[in-house]
């Protein structure tokens, strides 16, 4: 007779609920930064010298780049895992956010504009691949409530941004307000970098296999 195989080794509950508060973090820096705009518009407006059309195009740019990312960037999780997916948007982000508070810093608009635009790539794909995690790790009657903590954590930065931007706005200025931003998107970058590590050993150990998905090859017409 063949030997029993030996048991596949399992993910503990608190190994899990760590990639939870990673997961949490993944977006929580990006919808701080996405709504700053708005706590800071009249000071933009009198700043930078932009007029209501020039102000409604970031987040126009946001809006229509993170509509048409998400359709390219969902088969790339696919095909790739959610770690490189994680690490790569929340890349993103982050070089959106520091191309935009370096427009702010400068008042250069069309530079703040292109940091947008790649922001809306990341942020948007980030959303995406929070999902895919909440999947993979969690199951059953776990499933709901880690959906429900990730999108809490991540619309906490939104309202973190509207309490305590316009203060900080008043007190240090509105570029200070910036590079704060930034470095909370830095934060989430950091969580994507430790979550890349625990999900790499999880496969070595065995504990997992679906952090790595392959699908067939995404066509036109499936659009």
């Amino acid at each position: 007779l063949a030997p029993p195989e030996a048991p596949k080794p399992t993910l503990c509950k608190g190994f899990r609920f760590l990639i939870l508060t990673l997961s949490c973090l993944l977006a929580f820096g990006g919808y701080f930064v996405y709504d700053l705009c708005s706590c800071l518009e009249k000071t933009l407006k009198e700043e930078i010298g932009i007029d209501d059309v020039s102000y409604s195009l970031l987040y126009v740019v946001y809006s229509w780049t993170n509509c048409v990312a998400v359709l390219f960037g969902g088969p790339l999780i696919d095909k790739t895992s959610n770690r490189f997916a994680a690490l790569i948007f929340s890349s993103a982000c982050l070089i959106g956010q520091v191309i935009l508070a370096t427009g702010a810093q400068f008042k250069v608009f069309p530079v703040m504009l292109a940091g947008r635009i790649l922001f809306g790539i990341g942020l948007g794909n980030l959303t995406v691949v929070q999902n895919t995690i909440t999947t993979v790790f969690f199951k059953g009657r776990e499933l709901a409530v880690a959906f429900g903590i990730t999108l809490t954590m991540s619309r906490a930065g939104s309202v973190l941004n509207f309490f305590i931007s316009p203060w900080l706005n008043r007190m240090m200025g509105y570029r200070f307000v910036f590079w704060l931003g930034t470095g909370l998107c830095g934060l989430s970058w950091l969580a994507a970098a430790v979550y890349y590590r625990l999900e790499t050993q999880a496969e070595a150990a065995g504990a997992m296999t679906s952090g790595k998905r392959r699908s067939r090859s995404v066509k036109c017409s499936d659009l």
